[in-house]
């Protein structure tokens, strides 16, 4: 990842700044996309769907 960011013309401490925020989201687990709170179902009046549930139903509209 370091070595991506750098090659795609980032600064050496910014692609470090990057991977180290990075890690820390994985170390705390908060890198999964179905985390969300009470209040989006609140605000959506309905059970909030996950990524791969919404693109599977939007395929078509998506090109796919």
């Amino acid at each position: 990842m370091f070595l991506g960011l750098r090659a795609s013309g980032l600064p050496h401490w910014e692609a470090r700044g990057l991977v180290h925020q990075f890690e820390d989201v994985v170390r705390r687990g908060h890198d999964d996309a179905r985390l969300s709170t009470p209040d989006l179902a609140e605000l959506l009046g309905r059970t909030p769907t996950s990524l791969p549930e919404h693109l599977t139903a939007h395929r078509e509209e998506l090109g796919g």
